[in-house]
């Protein structure tokens, strides 16, 4: 009997395992391809590719603006996010290929830990399984997985589906001990996105079940022990010498009896206390970044409905599935009153079944409520609805699908073969479809160009897809997009704004400073600032280039690319106090920045102002710079050499000249060779080099 039960506890480990290692396989398999995908140009930039907090990669003062910045300049609050984003940059650079499969990587631990989460509340192996393996498959899933910017959408499910192990441990045996864990891994699926906010409404549906902890009276209790270590302050003739001896018996143990409903209630206030202070965090660090164009509730409310019924039609009929779908001008009253019957039908089925199969009711709640954040009620972005917020929510449908075929099937006890039949079709059809919608994401072009072939009237696909065609020099092309972009929503000011850049790009730089100005007229943002001050400068028009870098860098007073340009800008004008701030703030905001470190070096070292020059700290700077670029840059060897000049290490200042020469000319760089052939002369009469100020 003992060797019956060994055999069959090794038997359920081997099979648990087993369909780990078996998801695991499967996830990597379908998005294997991710490889070879690139960086795509809708948030990537603001996350990544343009991001020189992430690039810097893991520093102390990336940390701090990951954590104390509200909104991250372009995103909301998700520092943990952040970091993510920072650790991948510091092992792997800008390789998209390996910030993909850090994504899938996530994706499969996702996939995995929710198969021993079910598992583990369920007791149900294969219906686990099952469940597990149509959220790693899901066509749905493709665009949180494949858009490296969704590594929010992964991080935090993963501690959000920690946080239920954590919740399942608790109510194995309730404790303060256990009940900390909790907390913590919901609190850093917060901090990750706040997309499961709602998550412990979620806990009081797997109270109901699978965990049947609801009905009958319950004993609500704060025993004595929890004041141990309490130190009486109060006068002793308050209490006795033994209660001042033993502070317990000072507190008797407080009792309340009370509805198993309401303990229930109480035990999640300090989850949905954390809940509501980080939400209200990221919503006052949300306010500055909504679209610019107002949507009126009445439209939003519909939409809602509506796309409750569209969600529901994607989880079954996964196709034309796209990275953005746009508002419609307006939505016939058929389709909303069609939505609101069909989720009421359904709604109805599941609370008449709620006794006979409460997964039913579980799955079914699960899915419209971990929607409400991303449901669109509230405006956050200018997206009807999204695949990638259907993530976690298509795990409720999921579980009533599998859990209610499953009775059906036992009921009518099916053959072997055709319960695995119905099993494994869905899952390979999954599979299938999630492996096209895969290939849509190898870059800004494919992914752009299905867009608008499956979508109406968008305008972001258009306008994306006009960005592609102009960064390959497609310049007509892009053009055409930008005008169908513009046609769809004329009130739009990125469509100035590109029609800006496209002039700019073909040399009509009086028409694209109009476009920028106009631009800024409908709504003044950093990036067109930014555009509009190089403009003025290819113009010459440089204290007007200075205004609007200063404008800009009010709105992203910690940018390094704006403090870097607005210095050189100074310099040019002679301001050279004014300056050398702009220069350490950029390196103060990204100390690793080898054209920051080169050019602050340079100034340090030949500033025409004798009282702001700096041998020292010049050569520190430029020696940090050619270390970083390995010696392989001529501008920035030639920068050491004018430093070790300014500092009076001549000999050093000659040879490190001489580096840059044969450099440039092993470069092809004719003009920096000759320029540093000059400076050669004046480091051999043991000169420095300073700038002449006229």
């Amino acid at each position: 009997m003992l060797g019956s039960s060994f055999s069959s506890n090794f038997s359920e480990k081997f099979g648990i395992r087993l369909i780990l290692a078996a998801l695991i396989v499967s996830v990597f398999l379908l998005y294997s391809p991710v490889i070879y995908f690139d960086f795509i140009n809708y948030d990537d930039p603001a996350y990544v590719t343009q991001n020189t907090w992430v690039q810097a990669g893991l520093t102390p003062k990336g940390v701090a603006w990951a954590f104390g910045n509200l909104h991250g300049e372009q995103t909301y609050w998700h520092p943990i996010t952040w970091l993510s984003h920072m650790l991948d940059c510091q092992l792997f650079g800008l390789n998209a290929g390996w910030h993909h499969l850090v994504n899938v990587l996530f994706h499969a631990l996702n996939a995995g830990l929710l198969f021993l989460v079910l598992k583990r509340l369920t007791g149900a192996v294969w219906r686990s399984a099952i469940v597990a393996a149509l959220f790693a498959l899901h066509p749905l899933q493709v665009d949180t997985v494949a858009w490296i910017t969704e590594r929010k959408n992964l991080l935090t499910t993963l501690f959000g589906l920690l946080t239920l192990w954590a919740y399942a441990s608790y109510v194995e045996k309730p404790s303060l001990k256990r009940y900390l864990p909790l907390l913590l891994w919901f609190a850093l699926c917060l901090m990750c996105k706040p997309a499961l906010a709602p998550l412990p409404c979620a806990l009081l549906l797997l109270d109901y079940w699978p965990l049947k902890r609801w009905g009958g009276n319950s004993e609500f209790r704060i025993p004595n022990s929890a004041f141990d270590g309490f130190a009486l302050r109060t006068p002793h003739s308050e209490f006795s010498d033994s209660a001042i001896r033993n502070p317990q018996s000072a507190f008797p143990e407080f009792r309340l009896l009370t509805s198993t409903a309401t303990k229930l209630v109480l035990e999640k206030v300090p989850l949905l206390v954390l809940s509501l202070a980080i939400s209200m965090v990221i919503i006052v660090g949300h306010r500055n970044l909504g679209s610019s164009i107002a949507l009126p509730l009445t439209l939003r409310l519909e939409n809602a409905v509506v796309s409750y019924a569209s969600y529901l039609g994607k989880l079954f009929c996964p196709i034309n599935l796209a990275v953005f779908y746009p508002y419609p001008d307006q939505i016939a009253i058929t389709a909303v009153l069609f939505s609101i019957l069909l989720l009421l039908l359904i709604t109805g089925m599941v609370v008449w079944q709620f006794k006979q199969s409460p997964y039913l009711a579980v799955g079914w709640f699960w899915f419209l409520g971990l929607l409400v954040p991303a449901i669109g009620v509230v405006q956050a972005g200018m997206q009807a609805m999204a695949d990638r917020f259907a993530y976690v929510p298509l795990i409720g449908v999921a579980i009533g699908i599998v859990w209610g075929g499953g009775g059906w099937i036992t009921a009518h006890r099916w053959p072997l073969w055709g319960r695995l039949t119905l099993g494994i079709v869905p899952i390979l059809a999954c599979t299938a479809l999630a492996s096209r919608q895969l290939g849509y994401w190898k870059n800004s072009l494919t992914l752009w160009e299905h867009t608008f072939m499956v979508t109406r009237k968008n305008w972001v696909s258009h306008t994306n897809y006009g960005h592609a065609l102009h960064h390959m020099g497609q310049l007509a092309a892009a053009k055409q997009q930008f005008l169908e972009a513009s046609r769809i929503l004329p009130e739009d000011y990125e469509s100035l704004n590109n029609f800006g850049m496209i002039s700019e790009t073909m040399g009509e730089l009086d028409s694209a400073v109009d476009y920028y100005r106009k631009s800024l007229q409908a709504q003044s943002n950093a990036k067109t600032q930014k555009r509009l001050s190089r403009v003025l400068f290819r113009l010459g028009r440089v204290p007007e280039a200075i205004e609007s870098n200063r404008t800009a860098l009010q709105m992203l007073p910690r940018d390094v690319t704006l403090h870097h340009v607005q210095a050189q800008l100074l310099g040019m004008t002679h301001d050279y106090g004014g300056a050398l701030p702009h220069y350490r703030a950029a390196l103060e905001n990204n100390p690793t920045n080898p054209p920051v470190l080169s050019d602050l070096a340079w100034f340090l070292a030949t500033c025409p102002q004798t009282d702001l020059r700096n041998g020292t700290e010049a050569v520190r700077l430029a020696e940090k710079a050619v270390t970083l670029t390995g010696f392989k840059q001529t501008v920035i060897v030639g920068t050491l050499a004018a430093a070790y000049a300014e500092a009076g290490q001549f000999s050093n200042a000659v040879a490190t000249a001489e580096k840059a020469i044969a450099l440039a000319r092993t470069r092809g760089e004719t003009t920096l060779a000759e320029t540093n052939q000059l400076l050669l002369q004046t480091y051999r009469q043991n000169q420095a080099y300073h700038q002449n100020p006229e």
